[in-house]
């Protein structure tokens, strides 16, 4: 009799805990309590901790001009991933004519100014006020 294809999916085989085949992430606790994976949340984690790298540096460094570079480049980090798309949204939202449409632009305003205020919090946190 020919070899039938194994079924697609998760197999979660019934395994007493002291067998080896037992595995905490294999049982169905630890499957119900996952959430599916948010992009968008871990890119802005990951933007966030990228600032407070600079941040880090810029707290670091000695010399004055080093310190202002990194300033530079935080200021210009901030330019390229949130305050251009804030001023696009803005100029969309000044001349659109469609109210729901200016309602979901409005969220996206608030949305990235309150990234832009986090990002200004982690700096001020990390690197000094003085020089």
């Amino acid at each position: 009799m020919p070899r039938q294809a194994a079924e697609t999916g998760l197999f979660i085989p019934e395994v007493d805990a002291s067998s080896p085949d037992y595995s905490a992430f294999s049982t169905h606790d630890f499957l119900d309590t996952l959430q599916p994976f948010n992009k968008c949340g871990y890119a802005m984690k990951k933007l966030m901790e990228r600032i407070r790298d600079l941040a880090i540096l810029h707290s670091c460094l000695s010399s004055e001009q080093s310190r202002l570079n990194t300033q530079r480049r935080y200021e210009a980090f901030l330019e390229a991933k949130f305050r251009s798309r804030l001023a696009h949204l803005i100029e969309r939202c000044r001349l659109t004519n469609d109210p729901d449409r200016k309602v979901d632009l409005k969220l996206k305003i608030a949305e990235l100014t309150r990234r832009i205020t986090e990002a200004k919090r982690i700096w001020e946190r990390y690197a000094p006020w003085d020089s």
